[in-house]
């Protein structure tokens, strides 16, 4: 895909070029302008951040495109620059462009405008008009007589083989038909243009090969960019890069079937031309904004909105007491010495890199189990709380343990100096102690439970959570959620699937799928139903950030953030090993091959990134997938463990994302037909309160978890 600068003379005229950024072949990014003492810039859309512009630096940002685009006079400076480039350019303050007329349907249409209509308002009635014309499905170039405005309009994608040709005149009198655009009634006028030209397009074209192209742009550009799904509220259509939906009707389902099987004849029969046309431009919007994202995430100046949420676990020495089967920290890696103070804040340091403005999550401390040697959390906990003052930066500690040997002792000081604390439990004793053993292999339930009952006969002045792990052997959601809540009086409850390979007798495969889809839909189920009748208390239980189906709730309640990425492994998130370096992520800390860097080396090896979703090269279907945006891929670890092949378990991944998600939206469907202003009201401030706070704009990027 091409990407595009516009360069020119003034801040105005990017408004004018970003009206026409639906009609290009391309996506233009980002508008450099000359001003006095250097350069400034303006954003066409959002989510790309090139910071202050120097002439010093402009030929490096205009380096990460392969157009460049002049619109008007600029200084010498600034076309030299561009020259030593060797980039595509076109110039359009010294080359007039004419879209030539390909066939012999023209259309001759005059504009009459006074002296209260400014050129900006006739650049944006062109716009309109040629942008609704082509969402429409119809292939239409323009050829304008007047060449001020040819200079806007020659870099608009023009068709070999038109529809036809609409030749603009202004303030002409040979012509077809004339409107008078003023400002007392230019909405309506420009609408009206719209509608003459949309019936002169339907007597030109042939409905039946007006289908014939559209339905195969429909297979090879929007299929990816639409869902259809039933639910007992009625027919939806989920729109992908919007993350929306809209409730359609039986007939307009039909349509859509109609396109899936390519039945031109019950296309061509059954439904006229304006339903046709606006499925035509909602498709159309879709595929802009597809263009748009993939346009952004590959380029070096995308902006992730949560990218200074970073989190850092520091393992240490690994050491636990229990021996959990499907545990990726390896025993092997156990050690008895310690990282000492200079190696963490060099740590640190490597982390934040100079950024003031980082959030810093601390996770894992010496983990492995953190009781196995207290003394070194209360070192890390107080060397990091000191540190990140210093520096000004915002610090929070979590504590997750087995609870197998902790002390009345140690609860004290977690009580005063880290009280949120979660515990490692996968659900009832029988289920428990199939998977979460100690050396001997005897379970580890009722010891954790004992734990649990003395940290809350300390009046603990917070919540306690607990995090749990579904595996092959504990499928029913509901039962175990509902084992927390109501036998130990748990509710922020954490639920997650295993990350394993294929190979594992409590691995999540395909064979799996139908069991754990019915036991979170009847948790669905019981969740709604309780909701409905006013007690949300086990909906906000499951709407905690790291939930495997409260994060997909979450985000299409919330509706603010496009997720790109499965996660931020090795750029936000980063783990630390008994050996001082350092490794994307807590699941790949210790294979050698995904190391980032080596803190007692001074050495950077490996520059691992998350592909963002619409770049994963081992996982094809993930590009065309119509949840991409609300789930971000499958989990990096994962596919590692599997080989990058795409076998059950990560099928069963996908399939399981994909029916969380259309469950998600269907929960919300109904919440928002049945549930009061008030109670929708009071999960919003909830979600608020567990940390999610609404982004800027409804198509800011996110690295998962968010």
């Amino acid at each position: 895909m091409t990407k595009a600068v516009v360069v020119g003379s003034s801040i105005y005229e990017s408004d004018v070029m970003s009206r026409f950024k639906n009609l290009f072949s391309f996506v233009p990014m980002i508008w450099v302008y000359e001003q006095k003492g250097g350069l400034g810039c303006n954003y066409f859309i959002e989510n790309f951040d090139v910071g202050q512009i120097e002439y010093q630096n402009v030929a490096e940002i205009l380096s990460d495109f392969d157009l460049i685009i002049i619109t008007s006079k600029v200084s010498e400076q600034l076309i030299e620059i561009i020259n030593d480039l060797k980039k595509a350019k076109i110039d359009l303050a010294n080359f007039p462009y004419y879209v030539a007329c390909k066939n012999e349907q023209t259309v001759n249409i005059n504009v009459n405008f006074g002296s209260d209509i400014s050129p900006m308002q006739v650049n944006s009635c062109i716009a309109q008009v040629l942008d609704n014309l082509k969402s429409s499905g119809y292939e239409v170039n323009f050829a304008i007589s007047t060449e001020e405005y040819l200079k806007v309009f020659s870099v608009i994608e023009s068709y070999k083989y038109p529809d036809f040709t609409i030749k603009l005149s202004f303030n002409s009198k040979d012509v077809d038909k004339s409107y008078e655009l003023d400002n007392s009634n230019y909405n309506g006028i420009i609408k009206l243009i719209i509608q003459d030209l949309k019936e002169y397009a339907r007597d030109v074209v042939n409905k039946e090969r007006y289908i014939k192209r559209d339905i195969l742009d429909y297979g090879s550009k929007d299929k990816k960019n639409i869902h259809v799904f039933e639910t007992s509220r009625g027919k939806f259509l989920f729109k992908t890069c919007d993350r929306s939906y809209i409730k359609i009707s039986d007939d307009y389902f039909k349509m859509i079937e109609a396109y899936e099987t390519y039945d031109i004849k019950k296309l061509t029969e059954d439904f006229s031309y304006s339903t046709l046309e606006y499925f035509n431009m909602l498709r159309s919007w879709e595929r802009q904004k597809s263009k748009e994202f993939l346009a952004l995430t590959s380029s070096k100046y995308v902006k992730i909105s949560n990218m200074n949420d970073v989190i850092l676990s520091l393992l240490g020495k690994r050491r636990c007491n229990l021996r959990c089967k499907y545990c990726f920290s390896g025993h092997e890696f156990e050690e008895v010495t310690r990282l000492s103070d200079e190696e963490v804040i060099k740590i640190a340091n490597h982390v934040i890199t100079g950024n003031t403005e980082i959030n810093l999550h601390l996770d894992n401390y010496i983990g492995g189990e953190p009781t196995t040697d207290f003394e070194d959390y209360q070192r890390m906990h107080y060397l990091l709380t000191y540190y990140h003052k210093s520096c000004n930066i915002s610090t929070s500690f979590g504590f997750l343990t087995n609870g197998l040997g902790i002390t009345k002792e140690q609860l004290l000081w977690l009580k005063e100096n880290n009280p949120y604390v979660g515990f490692s439990l996968d659900g009832c004793e029988r289920v428990n102690n199939k998977i979460r053993v100690d050396k001997t292999g005897k379970g580890a339930y009722k010891k954790t439970v004992k734990s649990i009952k003395l940290l809350r006969s300390m009046d603990w002045p917070v919540q306690i959570g607990v995090s749990c792990v579904v595996t092959a052997q504990s499928l029913n959601i509901k039962r175990t959620f509902l084992h927390f809540i109501h036998n130990m009086d748990i509710h922020n409850v954490v639920i997650k699937p295993v990350r394993a390979s294929s190979n594992k007798d409590f691995a999540l495969n395909m064979s799996d799928f139908h069991l754990l889809k019915n036991g979170y839909k009847v948790l669905f189920k019981y969740i709604y139903k309780k909701a409905k009748a006013g007690d949300i208390s086990y909906l906000k239980s499951m709407l905690m950030p790291l939930d495997y189906a409260g994060r997909f709730f979450i985000r299409v309640f919330m509706g603010d953030r496009v997720i790109v990425k499965r996660c931020g492994a090795g750029e936000h998130i980063h783990s630390v090993g008994n050996d001082a370096c350092i490794y994307p992520c807590d699941s790949f800390n210790g294979v050698k091959e995904m190391m980032l860097a080596d803190t007692r080396k001074d050495e950077q090896y490996n520059n691992f990134k998350v592909p963002f979703v619409t770049f994963d090269e081992k996982l094809t279907d993930c590009k065309s997938c119509w949840a991409r945006y609300l789930c971000g891929g499958v989990c990096q670890y994962v596919q590692y463990v599997n080989n990058y092949e795409y076998n059950s378990v990560i099928k069963m991944e996908c399939e399981l994302a994909k029916y969380l998600i259309e469950s998600s939206i269907n929960f919300w469907i109904m919440a928002n037909e049945e549930f009061s202003q008030e109670t929708l009201k009071e999960i919003g401030e909830h979600i608020t309160k567990i940390g999610f706070k609404p982004a800027k704009s409804k198509y800011s990027f996110f690295y998962a978890p968010c």
